[in-house]
């Protein structure tokens, strides 16, 4: 015999789907800053197949009535799987990304999330005071960030140009044997540029 009780507030508004959409509650204006019962809700929407009869597919139904894409919709949905009820928890009270949540997760317990040797209830009273903590974080990261690597071709072009600008202060011809091994990187930066189309199409790489 099935279980006629419901386990959360967020699955008796999955059960009672037509209750739910009453509410209208647009998920692309709210994700990010949804509830965790409000996100529950909506994979048991998904799981449950809650959405038939209300819409032909899942994919119209995110559309039509959570107001996003399905793509933005399964995003809220992987993320409330890998991080739990707590992300949402902070996000309602103050924006962090997912990567920022992960710097401050150690600190969340049930009792609130721990600043400056105290814990702080994660109640609305306290948005500034979590806010600030999470600004702290980010500030953090970015000072202790790796810089941002350099696409690979722009590097190459500007190691390119270094090289011939040096080559054009040159004005006597080096030893034979420098000449030769010049000769060959030559063609190597020749060939590669070829294989890439850049010589023009009719370049050949010999």
């Amino acid at each position: 015999m099935e279980n006629q009780q419901t386990d959360t507030p967020a699955a008796a508004a999955a059960l009672n789907l037509g209750q739910w959409l009453g509410r209208q509650e647009a998920f692309g204006a709210v994700a990010g800053r949804c509830s965790a019962a409000g996100i529950e809700c909506v994979r048991r929407i998904r799981d449950q197949k809650l959405y038939r009869g209300h819409a032909a597919s899942w994919s119209e139904f995110c559309r039509k009535y959570l107001g996003a894409n399905r793509s933005s919709v399964e995003a809220q949905l992987r993320i409330f799987d890998e991080l739990g009820a707590d992300y949402f928890h902070v996000a309602q009270l103050a924006y962090l990304t997912p990567a920022e949540f992960r710097l401050i997760a150690p600190r969340i317990s049930a009792a609130g999330i721990e600043a400056g040797g105290e814990t702080v209830p994660l109640v609305p009273e306290n948005r500034g005071r979590i806010a600030a903590l999470i600004g702290e974080v980010r500030a953090n990261a970015r000072k202790t960030a790796p810089p941002p690597r350099q696409d690979r071709f722009e590097a190459a072009l500007e190691h390119c140009q270094a090289a011939a600008s040096l080559l054009e202060t040159l004005f006597s011809p080096p030893p034979l044997d420098r000449q030769l091994a010049m000769v060959a990187v030559l063609k190597r930066v020749h060939d590669a540029a070829a294989r890439l189309g850049i010589m023009g199409p009719g370049a050949q790489v010999r």
